[in-house]
């Protein structure tokens, strides 16, 4: 019942559809027994409308007419599955099958454009957990029947499954606790994602063979490094969950000066062979927060805090490994022939994303040297909570911060915060880095750490909360989307913190939300220095310009307010998209999954 079926006769269409799927469901059923009807955006008749006779339905039909957006996923969850299935399910009260009819055009607004397949995914799962099988013996007329294509699915993955447990590779089936484990979720949005099967292989043979039966058997691969991804990529709702954890052997040759790591490490791991082997003075030029995945982190550009000293961290990839969608495993180098298609591939794994062209199963960085003499690094954290909160006042000390030209060595990131659950009135934390000596920065840095201890201990104190957030322990809601800004225009990041001030304060979220227990961040990441001195067309990763790449973060506790956090985040968005770079930048390894198809390659 979205506005746009007023165009074109297409409300007096569906509502003829709706009629004829009502008079076979009404045949299938008793009069009156059983049948509902439900809307997208509108409630009436929805306390009455659930056991209809064929004219009570035409009756409510012929009295509605178009109005509103069309969040066909997010409603179906809650005007159709949560009451019809799964209150039912919870209840033991669910008697007969169920036959949803989804009647809807055009592409959806106010959630993500995969809701609607998510929902439906998450909803046969469920069944399957209460044991209602999907391999049921239902009859469809007329064409083929789903339920068909359903078990010869179910039959093709079992296949696969039987043909990697005989060579001795791991595979976790829904029953099992690593099963639950494996698939665990830090973000309550995918709580019900559940792949077919998860498969730990532990060497790039293993890789080859789960691809090779991917590809026989026709299933779907999502491959998880750490589960990492903001928009939910390397978390599969069907298929194969290829989870490369079991990957995780990182070693460090001093005098090549080069890390190896296999595709399933965390960077804590990999800092560790700094750490073990007391080699102050150098540094790997990998991410800020130690549980975040290696693979995913350098495919996507790689934003650290020693950006701004050595430019991206994918600019210190010397080599990878990578098993291609035919099963081959190939290796490219940055002295691969000028031309190849192995050249090719490794520029765009430097910057163009995770799972685009192969999985990755190792790579190669370089150890980078830090400026300082003695192998110091300043480090510190720092948090600012004004008496009347993020106010124009403190917007200007801000922006002034934003616009100042920061030396290389410096990399201050920020974090505007606006957390309802706290009794503060909002305020903002720094993370700063700095690579150089004490004498060199400012008398206001907390601590002095030498560089290991720092990659040991401070990188994980300054970023707490970024880590909490991943474990699946955390019982909360998120949606994310990111910009990329300069500070070429000075007349852009004043126009980019007024509008935060705005949504943080006065257009409402404060005063819209006062009472929920609803989190709103603005994290501004420090780019620039180094990071811009490669051409963009040198690598994939385009927003060499960039000095500044945000990302906001909306948060939640309370699964009913889906609906009002995705409605606020797009006004987020649509305020703040026309300011990042050509109006549509955004950073990869920060994605939103309700970006627009049309603008993904530009952005």
């Amino acid at each position: 019942d979205s506005s746009s079926t007023k165009r074109e006769g297409r409300w007096e269409s569906q509502k003829k559809l709706a009629l004829r799927i009502a008079q076979i469901t009404t045949k299938l059923l008793p009069e009156g027994e059983g049948v509902a009807l439900r809307f997208i955006d509108q409630d009436v008749g929805a306390n009455n409308s659930s056991n209809l006779d064929l004219r009570s339905l035409g009756g409510i039909l012929n009295s509605m007419s178009p109005n509103g957006d069309t969040a066909i996923g997010i409603n179906l969850r809650s005007k159709i599955l949560q009451p019809l299935v799964y209150d039912k399910l919870a209840t033991k009260t669910l008697k007969r099958p169920l036959l949803v009819s989804i009647i809807t055009e055009g592409d959806p607004s106010g959630e993500d454009k995969d809701e609607l397949a998510n929902a439906i995914v998450e909803c046969g799962n469920r069944l399957v957990e209460a044991r209602y099988p999907r391999d049921s013996k239902w009859k469809c007329y007329p064409g083929s029947c789903l339920t068909d294509r359903t078990n010869d699915s179910n039959s093709r993955m079992e296949e696969a499954i039987q043909a990697l447990e005989k060579q001795q590779i791991t595979v976790f089936r829904p029953a099992s606790p690593e099963y639950r484990h494996a698939i665990a979720s830090s973000n309550l949005l995918r709580r019900f994602s559940r792949p077919a099967c998860v498969v730990r292989p532990k060497s790039a043979t293993e890789v080859q063979a789960v691809i090779s039966q991917a590809r026989e058997k026709k299933l779907k691969v999502t491959v998880k490094c750490n589960g990492h991804s903001y928009a939910g990529h390397s978390t599969a709702v069907e298929g194969i969950s290829l989870d490369l954890r079991d990957m995780k052997n990182a070693s460090l040759d001093m005098d090549s000066k080069i890390v190896t790591m296999d595709a399933g490490c965390r960077w804590g791991m990999v800092y560790e062979t700094l750490v073990i082997g007391k080699h102050d003075g150098f540094i790997i030029n990998g991410g800020r927060c130690p549980t975040v995945g290696v693979s995913g982190f350098i495919l996507g550009g790689g934003l650290g805090p020693f950006t701004r000293s050595f430019g991206m961290g994918c600019d210190t990839l010397v080599e990878a490994k990578v098993v291609t969608a035919d099963g081959r495993l190939i290796t490219v180098r940055e002295t691969s022939k000028k031309g190849s298609p192995e050249e090719r591939l490794f520029w765009a794994l430097q910057g163009a994303g995770a799972a685009c062209f192969g999985v990755v199963v190792r790579m190669k960085l370089r150890v980078r040297k830090l400026s300082s003499l003695n192998g110091f690094v300043v480090a510190g954290r720092y948090q600012w909570f004004p008496t009347g909160g993020i106010t124009y006042d403190v917007v200007k000390v801000m922006n002034a911060f934003y616009l100042t030209n920061w030396p290389d060595k410096m990399t201050i990131d920020s974090t505007w915060i606006c957390d309802l659950r706290q009794s503060n009135k909002g305020g903002v934390r720094f993370n700063i880095s700095f690579n150089g000596s004490k004498s060199e920065y400012d008398r206001t840095i907390e601590k002095l750490l030498q560089s290991t201890r720092y990659l040991y201990e401070t990188l994980a104190s300054q970023w707490l909360e970024e880590m909490e957030r991943a474990y699946p322990q955390n019982k909360t809601y998120e949606l994310y989307s990111s910009f990329v800004f300069g500070n070429d225009d000075k007349g852009t990041i004043e126009k980019v913190s007024d509008t935060i001030i705005r949504l943080m304060l006065m257009a409402s979220f404060r005063k819209e939300f006062d009472g929920e227990q609803v989190n709103f961040l603005v994290i501004w990441i420090h780019s620039g220095g180094k990071a811009t001195k490669r051409k963009p067309t040198d690598s994939a990763f385009f927003w060499r310009k960039a000095v500044c790449h945000a990302y906001v973060t909306i948060e939640w506790v309370d699964k009913w307010m889906e609906l009002d956090m995705r409605r606020f985040l797009a006004r987020v968005k649509k305020e703040l998209r026309t300011l990042s770079y050509n109006g549509t930048a955004a950073f990869i390894n920060f994605p939103d999954r309700d970006f627009p198809t049309k603008f993904h390659e530009r952005a």
